[in-house]
């Protein structure tokens, strides 16, 4: 809930941190590619901050998927 001061290049502390995992050989460029675009929405980023659980954020996140 309260944003964290990270230094980033654009001065604003961070409130949403995403990882990426997966097994060797999986399209892992592809998948980080696809979140950094997700990432630039505003809308969803919206929705995403106000997302009252972790299951809201996860079904945010699967339509996004679907899309």
């Amino acid at each position: 809930h309260t944003p964290v001061d990270w230094n980033a290049p654009d001065g604003q502390p961070v409130d949403i941190v995403a990882g990426l995992a997966g097994a060797e050989g999986t399209p892992m460029l592809k998948a980080l590619a696809r979140m950094c675009r997700a990432l630039r929405d505003p809308v969803l980023v919206a929705k995403m901050r106000g997302a009252v659980d972790a299951h809201a954020l996860w079904s945010l996140i699967a339509l996004q998927e679907a899309e």
